[in-house]
């Protein structure tokens, strides 16, 4: 079975987008996410359910002041139980120091952002080189095949 790396944003787009269409790109595969991709997930599911309830554009502080009022606060419970029960069908993997240190190489070479660099390197340390992602950034590592 061909192992899949699933990026943050196509958790948020199941969970807040209801694009559940992506969910097929995951049948028949053996699929994976990290930790700190689910952090990732978890801290923009958060935000833009506060976005939501607020209507407005809004700082990062008063996202963290709305959410310790509870504004949204069942959308969030909601969404994050979502998330919860999509998590249950993954492989959840952690980086390794060894990740870390290859980042950095990545984010050289193929000018990503830091947290994209450190999903390739454990995608290479697990050998994975399927991904399910939205950003094209990674379409620049010639070993990746990206989809959709």
């Amino acid at each position: 079975m061909k192992k899949l790396f699933v990026d943050a944003n196509i958790l948020i787009r199941i969970i807040v987008g209801k694009e559940y269409n992506l969910l097929k790109y995951m049948v028949g595969t053996e699929p994976y996410t990290s930790t700190s991709v689910l952090e990732e997930a978890t801290y923009k599911i958060i935000a833009l359910s506060i976005l939501e309830a607020e209507g407005e554009t809004i700082s990062a502080y008063k996202i963290r002041k709305s959410f310790e009022k509870g504004v949204a606060e069942d959308v969030i419970k909601a969404r994050l139980s979502g998330l919860n029960k999509l998590v249950e069908k993954l492989n959840i993997i952690s980086p390794i120091l060894e990740d870390f240190e290859a980042s950095k190489e990545i984010i050289i070479k193929f000018k990503l952002l830091p947290n994209d660099a450190l999903i390739v390197a454990m995608m290479q340390r697990k050998g994975i080189d399927l991904l399910l992602t939205l950003d094209s950034d990674f379409k620049r590592i010639p070993w990746i095949k990206v989809i959709p």
